[in-house]
């Protein structure tokens, strides 16, 4: 710069606004530093420190998230695996109610055709204890529910 002022020498006036604005440019730059290191760093910091935070629970959040969405789906497909055991399990077992149903109806109606005079009474007093026997072992069988379980 020396060498510019030896080569343009400025005359009173303009020297004197170049060295207020030289003034004037460096209060601005005093003024910027110190707002950036009173104000902007500090904040900067604690913004960023905030962020980090954040993301890192984000990052957590996210990760248990996807766990539990994992454990959602593979609960839906062992529901529906288990859906359809019960289902094949519910028409077996319909089916085989029914068929039981249809036999103690089959016994009643033999027991109550059976006169106690006949030289079988032996044999009928055999099948009321076999009727009695299966009622005991299944007490919640209505034959009342064997249409129900006909047309199901």
């Amino acid at each position: 710069m020396t060498k510019r002022k030896e080569a343009f020498p400025l005359s009173e006036y303009p020297r004197l606004v170049h060295v207020k604005d030289k003034k004037d440019i460096e209060e601005i730059c005093a003024l910027c530093v110190s707002l950036w290191q009173d104000h902007c760093r500090p904040n900067k910091r604690n913004i960023y420190r905030m962020f980090v935070q954040t993301k890192r629970y984000f990052l957590l959040v996210y990760v248990d998230v996807k766990d539990l969405q994992l454990k959602v789906e593979k609960t839906q497909q062992d529901t529906q695996k288990l859906s359809t055991l019960v289902m094949e399990v519910w028409a077996f077992s319909g089916r085989a109610w029914t068929e039981l149903a249809k036999q103690l109806t089959d016994l009643r109606t033999t027991i109550a055709f059976i006169p106690e005079e006949q030289s079988d009474v032996k044999q009928s007093k055999t099948v009321t204890k076999r009727v009695s026997d299966l009622e005991e072992e299944l007490p919640d069988l209505e034959l009342a529910d064997i249409d129900l379980l006909d047309n199901g």
